[in-house]
């Protein structure tokens, strides 16, 4: 069994650099765009789901219908995968309370970002969040409760070929990620946060999730 575990396509929010944590903020025209065209990339790669679980945020579950195929030439002629998306809180985004709807740069329309927003993405060992918002910490918890919870559930698809889509956020990914194969706190974002779209893989052995690969990318704009 695999984990494909996938972040949402691009938002309006994410194109002008705002935080968006739980704010319910809909994909923009390329990230619909981006997310179509990522199923198909992944269906002419021979790449195909059983099931799929998503955040209960728009942007996420949006991503995953359209990943699906939900909507294309192939749904119509009865082609397409018809496959329930459950809803998962656990892997919604990080809540960052106060800060969301704050820009990382300087555009007068909107309010500039608490230099303690950049110290949680640029040194998150050194991250202290106001009232309201979660901790590193909490998204890690929160996300490996998931992991354990799906690997139970499917337990019986271990070393099979069963695909589970796990349509997600860029900071919940990653704390997904740091239940698999753990860093340091400092390293949690692996180098960047990863791109709109892109996938990493786990694969369930022994009862325990195994980084395969992280960040790929089926299609682009």
């Amino acid at each position: 069994m695999k984990i494909y575990i996938l972040r949402h396509g691009e938002t309006e929010w994410n194109k002008l650099r705002r935080l968006q944590g739980r704010s319910d903020i809909q994909l923009d025209e390329k990230g619909e765009t981006l997310a179509r065209m990522t199923g198909e990339g992944m269906r002419r790669a021979g790449l195909f789901f059983d099931a799929c679980v998503s955040s209960p945020l728009g942007r996420a579950r949006r991503t995953a219908e359209l990943v699906l195929g939900g909507e294309s030439a192939e749904a119509a002629s009865g082609h397409a995968q018809v496959i329930p998306i459950a809803l998962d809180g656990r892997i919604a985004e990080v809540n960052l309370g106060p800060w969301e709807g704050d820009c990382m740069i300087d555009d007068p329309r909107f309010p500039k970002a608490d230099p303690e927003a950049f110290v949680f993405f640029q040194s998150p060992e050194l991250a202290r969040v106001p009232e309201g918002a979660e901790t590193y910490a909490q998204v890690i918890e929160r996300t490996g409760a998931f992991l354990r919870d799906i690997a139970g559930q499917y337990k019986k698809y271990e070393g099979k070929p069963f695909n589970l889509l796990v349509s997600t956020h860029g900071c919940a990914s990653r704390g997904l990620l740091m239940n698999i194969e753990p860093v340091p706190l400092k390293d949690f974002w692996r180098g960047q946060i990863p791109q709109n779209c892109s996938v990493s893989i786990a694969e369930l052995q022994d009862g325990a999730w195994r980084l395969l690969d992280m960040d790929l990318t089926y299609a682009a704009l």
